[in-house]
């Protein structure tokens, strides 16, 4: 997948691998050398536990060889509720139990680890804590309802501000 600026130039590229089980495999993102010229990429391993291991390897634009960390995602209900790293960074997810505007796009549910970071796709997060190393951040999402429990707008506290995001159905 190719994120371009309003100009055509490209501003990063993500690619999705998956393995027999059409379960994610790799994931990789880089961004052009005119822009930086870094990427990096994840291997996932999926565990008898129902954890998966992340493997991150970093590097330029065109070879992402250089181990960074290696990390154990964590899920309940199908949401990514913790990544804890080799590196002794953790996030930890809270959800409600409220439908996510992204709840019935095909295939998301397969790519909410990809690149390091919980992402949502049945629930809408509610808290995220960040600890890395001596420093801890919260951040708090609030959300306003339709009587069908979707979402109409979301707040996000992330401490030095607060972002709104609006939903429209149709």
């Amino acid at each position: 997948m190719e994120y371009k600026f309003e100009d055509g130039t490209v501003e990063q590229t993500e690619t999705f691998e998956y393995n027999e089980n059409n379960l994610l495999s790799a994931y990789k993102l880089v961004v052009p050398d005119d822009l930086g010229g870094y990427g990096f990429r994840y291997t996932y391993d999926y565990n008898a536990d129902e954890t998966i291991t992340g493997t991150k390897y970093i590097g330029d634009a065109t070879s992402q060889e250089d181990l960074s960390l290696t990390e154990t995602i964590s899920f309940t209900d199908g949401e990514v509720t913790s990544i804890v790293t080799s590196t002794g960074s953790s996030y930890t997810y809270t959800y409600d139990t409220k439908n996510n505007p992204l709840r019935n796009v095909v295939g998301l549910s397969k790519i909410v680890f990809a690149g390091g970071e919980g992402n949502s796709s049945i629930y809408n997060l509610t808290r995220e804590v960040v600890v890395n190393g001596s420093e801890t951040n919260t951040y708090n999402y609030t959300y306003l309802y339709l009587p069908n429990n979707y979402p109409t707008q979301s707040t996000q506290d992330e401490g030095a501000g607060e972002y709104t995001t609006q939903y429209l159905y149709e």
